[in-house]
């Protein structure tokens, strides 16, 4: 099982797991003056809870796996990187992130590195929130910023895109997703490369649109001079 040590410890309030042991943390509220969690082996499950920290949120290192699984409610409050990947005894430590929400509120990015390692082989993003652009870590998963957050994952993109307002900027950086029930005048960037559509419009990549939601009017018959020919008009309410 994991130490858990004091709110002011400088290495963790969590610390290094035993190995070939998982530790479980489903809540509670853990603040930390260096990190909040900060492991070398073992894994750690996170289904819940409230991480605060100074300076960094999850510190893995080792043999350590940190895993957020696909209910975790988690909550992670850093000034700098949310997420630390870093070796110990020539073994790196790897966080698998499937949902939870990830705020690096002065963070130049969402992850950093203890040494010279390739961060986007140890942590993998399949769903959750995240305030620093997750989108190296996301593979083929769509990931979208819905106005400030980025949102990763198709289903949670589709929920938030239904209730934001007018106005707000949808920026896909990535994958393919079919946004349906968009509001009226709210603006889908298409700044990665893969199949992105809009209320049944597609928004190819580099390009942009506007939703609008057509409300017909009822139709406007209009017959030539000679009656020989009608012409047909139906004009949505919401441009006149």
């Amino acid at each position: 099982e994991a130490k858990v040590h004091s709110t002011s410890s400088t290495t963790g309030v969590v610390g290094s797991a035993v190995a070939d042991v998982e530790t479980v943390i489903e809540g509670g509220s853990f603040i930390g003056s260096s990190s909040a969690v900060n492991v070398k082996s073992g894994t750690t499950t996170i289904t819940g809870g409230n991480f605060n920290a100074a300076s960094y949120g999850i510190v893995a290192r080792g043999s350590a796996v940190v895993n957020f699984p696909a209910n975790s409610q988690a909550e992670i409050i850093s000034t700098q990187f949310p997420i630390v990947v870093g070796s110990n005894n020539g073994t790196i430590g790897e966080v698998h992130i499937n949902c939870g929400h990830f705020d690096g509120t002065n963070a130049s990015a969402l992850v950093g590195r203890i040494g010279d390692i390739d961060s986007t082989q140890f942590v993998t993003i399949g769903g959750g929130r995240f305030t620093q652009d997750p989108t190296n870590y996301a593979g083929t998963i769509p990931v979208a910023q819905v106005g400030d957050p980025f949102i990763v994952g198709a289903e949670s993109i589709n929920e938030a895109v239904k209730v934001i307002d007018a106005g707000t900027i949808v920026n896909v950086t990535n994958g393919n997703v079919d946004l349906t029930n968009v509001p009226d005048n709210v603006i889908v960037e298409n700044k990665g490369s893969g199949d992105v559509s809009v209320n049944g419009e597609p928004v190819a990549p580099s390009e942009s649109h506007i939703t609008h939601t057509h409300s017909w009017g009822e139709p406007v018959y209009t017959w030539s001079a000679d009656h020989m020919t009608c012409t047909a008009q139906r004009i949505c309410l919401k441009d006149t």
